[in-house]
């Protein structure tokens, strides 16, 4: 099931192109205050060390260590089952 704050933040974005109330930067934990708990949670291995994936209905937000040993969002993605990009908004401050 879609959480439906997810699906208004998408719907906005789809329509809009604006991302707010998710920014890049974010931490994890206000990630989670803004749409909830995630559906599912992953690690991938960056050249930092560890990046931690929120995963809300197969929308991934990635989160790196930049400044300070703090963990902000970098990446927003999202594939089809082909493995088709359908979604992939990357900061350009990382």
């Amino acid at each position: 099931m879609i959480n439906k704050k997810l699906r208004d933040w998408y719907n906005k974005f789809n329509k809009t192109g604006v991302i707010l109330p998710i920014k890049f930067g974010l931490s994890i934990q206000a990630v989670k205050k803004i749409l909830g708990q995630p559906d599912n949670y992953s690690t991938a291995k960056m050249n930092t060390g560890r990046s931690h994936i929120l995963i809300y209905n197969q929308i991934e937000f990635h989160f790196d260590i930049f400044d300070n040993n703090i963990e902000k969002l970098w990446l927003i993605y999202k594939d089809n089952p082909d493995g088709i990009v359908e979604l992939c908004i990357k900061s350009i401050k990382s």
